[in-house]
C-alpha cells in the first residue's frame, strides 16, 4: 500500500468516527433530556393545571378593550378648537373625572364611555397646493421637504389646512356604538360653533351661487366667439367651434382655464354644502373591533411560563452545584 493511500484510509476513518461520536453524543443528549421531563412529569402536570387555571381566572378578571377608527371631516374652520376639545377629553379620561364626564353624558354604568381618543389629520397636498397661488415660491420648498419630513406636513401649521381627519377611539367591551353618537355629540356641543353654522352655510351657498353666475357668463362668451359656424360642416355635440375670425381671442385660453377651475371649486362648495350639518361629521360607518392583547389568553401562556421558569431554575441549580464542585475540587488541588 502506498503511502498516501494509507494516509487517506487514516483520514477516513478519523472522519467515521468524530461523525459516529457526534451521532452518540446527540443520542445522549436527547436522552437527557428525555429523562429530564420523564423524572419530573408529576412537577410539570402541577405546573399547567396550576397555571391553566390561575390563567382562567385571570383572563375572566381581566378587560380587553375595543377600538374603532372614524373618519370624519371638520367645518366652519373648527380643526383649532376640536384637536383642543378632544385633548381636554382625553385628560378628564385619564384623571377619571366622573363628575366632568357625567355632565357630559360620557359615563354609563359605573365608567367611562371610552377609555382613550385620539385625533390625526389625513394628509392631502392637493388641499394644500389649492389654497397656495400657482406661483408662490414656498410651493417647490414644501413639496421639497414633505418628501423626507412627514411630520412637517402633521404639524400644527398644516392641520388646520386639512378638511378630513380619523378619530381613535378605544373603549370598554360592553360600549356599543352608541359611544360614538354621544362622544361627537360632545365635540359638536360647542356654542359658538354652532352659531357659526348658519352663517357658514350661507357663505357658502353664496359662493356657489357667484360660481354658477360666473360660469354661465363664460359659456355666454364663448357662445359669442361660436357664431358664424359652418351650416355646410355641422358640429357634433362635443365639438365646439371657434370663430378666429373675431380678433378678441387672445385671452380664451385664460378664459377657458378660468371656468376649467370654477368647475372644480363648485364641485367641492356643492359637496362641503351636504356635509356642513355639524362641525365634526362622520363620514364612515365605524364598528369596534375587539382588540386583544399578546397576553390576554392568560390560560395559555401562563402555564408556559410556569414551566420556563422551572427550567430555568433547574438549569440554573445544576450551573451551582456543578461550579461549586468545579471550585472545591481547585482548592484540593
Amino acid at each position: 500500500m502506498s503511502p498516501k493511500n494509507a494516509s487517506d484510509e487514516i483520514g477516513f476513518h478519523q472522519l467515521f468516527n468524530n461523525l459516529k461520536s457526534m451521532h452518540h453524543s446527540l443520542l445522549r443528549g436527547l436522552f437527557t433530556i428525555y429523562n429530564f421531563f420523564i423524572k419530573r412529569i408529576i412537577i410539570f402536570i402541577v405546573l399547567i393545571v396550576i397555571g391553566a387555571v390561575a390563567g382562567f381566572f385571570l383572563t375572566q378578571n381581566s378587560n380587553p378593550y375595543q377600538k374603532t377608527t372614524l373618519l370624519v371631516q371638520l367645518n366652519y374652520n373648527s380643526a383649532n378648537y376640536v384637536y383642543s376639545t378632544i385633548e381636554q377629553l382625553n385628560s378628564e379620561l385619564k384623571q377619571y373625572d366622573q363628575s366632568f364626564l357625567e355632565a357630559n353624558n360620557l359615563f354609563h354604568k359605573g365608567e367611562p364611555i371610552i377609555y382613550n381618543i385620539e385625533i390625526a389629520p389625513i394628509v392631502s397636498l392637493s388641499e394644500i397646493m389649492r389654497k397656495l397661488p400657482d406661483n408662490n415660491r414656498n410651493l417647490d420648498y414644501l413639496l421639497q421637504q414633505a418628501q423626507y419630513k412627514d411630520e412637517l406636513l402633521t404639524s400644527d401649521i398644516f392641520i388646520p389646512e386639512y378638511k378630513t381627519h380619523k378619530i381613535t377611539i378605544t373603549a370598554p367591551m360592553n360600549t356599543g356604538t352608541d359611544a360614538i353618537k354621544k362622544t361627537l355629540a360632545y365635540i359638536n356641543s360647542n356654542e359658538l360653533l354652532q352659531k357659526l353654522a348658519p352663517i357658514y352655510k350661507n357663505s357658502l351657498q353664496r359662493q356657489i351661487e357667484e360660481s354658477k353666475f360666473s360660469i354661465a357668463h363664460i359659456d355666454s362668451i364663448l357662445s359669442n366667439f361660436g357664431k358664424g359656424a359652418s351650416l355646410k360642416a355641422p358640429l357634433t355635440s362635443s365639438e365646439l367651434y371657434i370663430n378666429t375670425s373675431n380678433k378678441n381671442t387672445d385671452n380664451l385660453y385664460l378664459l377657458l382655464k378660468k371656468k376649467t377651475t370654477l368647475l372644480q371649486q363648485l364641485e367641492i362648495m356643492q359637496t362641503d354644502l351636504i356635509k356642513s350639518s355639524q362641525p365634526v361629521v362622520l363620514l364612515n360607518e365605524p364598528a369596534f373591533k375587539i382588540k386583544k392583547g399578546f397576553f390576554y389568553n392568560k390560560t395559555i401562556w401562563l402555564p408556559v411560563l410556569f414551566v420556563i421558569l422551572y427550567i430555568a431554575y433547574c438549569l440554573t441549580r445544576k450551573a451551582i452545584i456543578k461550579g461549586r464542585y468545579l471550585h472545591e475540587l481547585n482548592n484540593q488541588e
